[in-house]
């Protein structure tokens, strides 16, 4: 929790993530555990808006897409990897159509430095680069990830689905063995 509280108020200083990255307001820490105060983001999830809609147009893909791409820019030049970008981890920051969309969840979040690569398996399943389930990936793993975000926008479906297909990768990687 430590990291992601670091990783989260330096990503939500930085100049341009005001509009792409939501804001740790304060981090308190008690008996109990630590507590995250984040802005208001009241619009929900980008996987609501996905399933209510069933997909976007090219127009409204592309919006969304760049500012998924913005976010992933802006992690990678300050040397940080999210590594589970997946549209739950997207909020709207209001009910418009048009409101802005923030990146949240940092918690799977590393530091990089450039060739540095990781081994431990982390991510949301369908999202996950064939090279995090081979053990060996660096922050290529998060576009990848945008990738499969920007499909499901457009098509309304995942690339590939769970079931039988993910199993055998899971299976069939080095991690397994």
């Amino acid at each position: 929790v430590r990291r992601e509280v670091e990783i989260l108020r330096r990503m939500s200083a930085l100049e341009g993530a005001a509009g792409a990255v939501v804001r740790l307001r304060e981090a308190c820490e008690d008996a109990e555990g630590v507590h995250l105060v984040m802005e208001l983001c009241e619009g929900g999830e980008l996987f609501d808006r996905i399933f209510a809609r069933s997909h976007y147009t090219e127009r409204a893909a592309a919006k969304i897409g760049r500012t998924i791409a913005q976010v992933v820019q802006l992690c990678h030049d300050n040397g940080v990897m999210h590594r589970d970008l997946k549209p739950e981890n997207f909020l709207f920051a209001g009910k418009e159509e048009d409101s802005p969309l923030k990146a949240i969840d940092f918690g799977l979040s590393v530091y990089f430095e450039p060739g540095e690569r990781f081994t431990e398996v982390v991510g949301s399943g369908i999202y996950m680069a064939p090279e995090v389930l081979m053990r060996s990936y660096g922050p290529e793993a998060d576009v990848w990830s945008a990738g499969v975000i920007l499909y499901i926008l457009l098509c309304g479906v995942p690339p590939f689905w769970g079931g039988a297909c993910l199993s055998s990768l899971l299976l069939s990687s080095p991690s397994s063995a």
